[in-house]
């Protein structure tokens, strides 16, 4: 992987890099540099960034006794570099309490997103290590299946920050006036990362002898395509993804001994083919605004009978949002949700048994989201809030912002996480680190 990413910063970037320090000499002595058409080499660096600090405050230590208060210092460096029709893209991320809790991830943290763009008078080519959002909902989706989410530090209302890159390269197509086909080819496979150890594991650590798969390889390749316009007052698209389901199943293989022994078992992680068939959509009527993501997951089990792999899934989100005339409050509702297929008489063996809590056909999430201005649009109230509604978990996230100037700003926010230890899932794992903080952030 790291000799894979070095090569990709050479060669997408050693030529612009060198390309843009010819004309910064250019600019200090005066004059711009021609190319053999005799016209101006034109070139632009672009640099922004942001500095911040969190200190973090958790009500409940039982998983980390030591670590009640953390503090969290971060820089986030962008660099854009235009070069005619070609621009590049360069994102850092330094998080030293990251490198703490996973040294063994500090190089890819590092790099947040590094990219190739150029242009054509029929569209524009991506390739590099890129975050990729389909889907018109508003931040979480359904049909999102190129980008994964680290949630290994806990949930963020920071949806883009949540995502890691992928490497992929992606050809996006102009259709008419408003239309755009998007092709997609992606050599590697990732599923959402979850904390191995410590207060924001979920459990899955502790299944004895577990082998994950190398899932960096040409043989876990995935292809995608998303075509999307606007007809009329709605905006539609549809897509098609072939690839690997996110959400992996657990194979064990008998070893010898006791077989009422878990430790007696290697435990294979394996991720099952699958084909995602989407459709999407969203319109305005009057200050409502409407949207709905609905797809079909066609996996390998087509009869339901395989234990090691999920069944056919239904995956839906519709939402809707609008902002309260008069007094600018803005309200947003949303649910998530799942129906898996042939789910009568599951084995508790059965990968599929543990979709639901007590129905495993059905799974939803209610999402509430709510923002106030006042001080003149410089200080903001925000509650957002998700219910889990089979697990009967919940997660309520307040926040004050502050916009102290137009570089500065101050936030408090907030988690409170309740699930019951009867429902095992993300709750119920998480419940134990309600907490507050206090950021400031200055972007440059």
């Amino acid at each position: 992987m790291r000799n894979f990413i070095s090569i990709l910063i050479l060669a997408l970037f050693l030529p612009l890099l060198s390309l843009s320090a010819q004309d910064a000499f250019g600019d200090i002595f005066g004059e711009s540099e021609l190319d053999e058409s005799g016209s101006a080499s034109v070139s632009n660096i672009e640099i922004t960034g942001k500095l911040s600090t969190d200190l973090v405050y958790f009500f409940d230590a039982s998983a980390v006794e030591n670590n009640e208060v953390l503090a969290m210092p971060e820089a986030e460096l962008n660099f854009n570099i235009i070069e005619r029709n070609m621009e590049g893209i360069i994102s850092l991320n330094i998080s030293p309490q990251k490198w703490i809790s996973r040294p063994d991830t500090v190089y890819t943290d590092i790099i947040n997103e590094l990219y190739m763009r150029s242009f054509f008078s029929f569209g524009y080519l991506e390739a590099g290590l890129m975050k990729v959002e389909w889907g018109s909902a508003d931040g979480v989706h359904v049909l999102d299946p190129l980008s994964f989410w680290d949630l290994s530090d806990g949930f963020s209302q920071d949806i883009i920050n949540l995502k890691k890159a992928g490497e992929m390269v992606k050809m996006n197509f102009y259709i008419k006036d408003s239309g755009l086909l998007e092709i997609v080819y992606k050599p590697f496979f990732s599923s959402p990362i979850m904390a191995q150890n410590g207060r924001w594991s979920t459990g899955m650590e502790n299944i004895p002898n577990l082998h994950i798969p190398d899932t960096t390889t040409l043989e876990y390749s995935q292809a995608a395509l998303r075509l999307t316009g606007t007809v009329g007052r709605f905006d539609i698209g549809t897509q098609y993804y072939y690839g690997y389901l996110p959400d992996p199943g657990v194979t064990p293989v008998y070893i010898s001994g006791d077989p009422l022994d878990p430790t007696n078992y290697n435990n294979y992680l394996t991720y099952g083919r699958g084909h995602l068939f989407g459709v999407e959509g969203g319109f305005a009527l009057g200050f409502l605004t409407f949207w709905l993501e609905a797809g079909y997951w066609l996996t390998e089990d087509l009869e339901g009978n395989d234990l090691t792999v999920y069944n056919n899934r239904l995956v839906y989100l519709p939402g809707m949002d609008f902002t309260v005339p008069g007094i600018k409050l803005y309200l947003n509702f949303q649910l998530i949700g799942d129906y898996t297929f042939n789910t009568e008489n599951l084995s508790p063996l059965d990968v599929d048994d543990t979709t639901g809590y007590g129905s495993p056909s059905h799974n939803n999430m209610l999402l509430i989201a709510a923002e106030i201005p006042f001080n003149k649009d410089k200080t903001k109230i925000r509650l957002s809030g998700m219910w889990s509604v089979e697990e009967e978990g919940y997660m309520i996230l307040p926040e004050l912002l502050w916009d102290i100037n137009d570089n500065l700003n101050l936030s408090i926010y907030g988690q409170i996480i309740e699930g019951k230890v009867s429902n095992p899932g993300m709750m119920s794992s998480w419940k134990d680190n309600d907490n507050f903080a206090v950021k400031m952030a200055y972007s440059f």
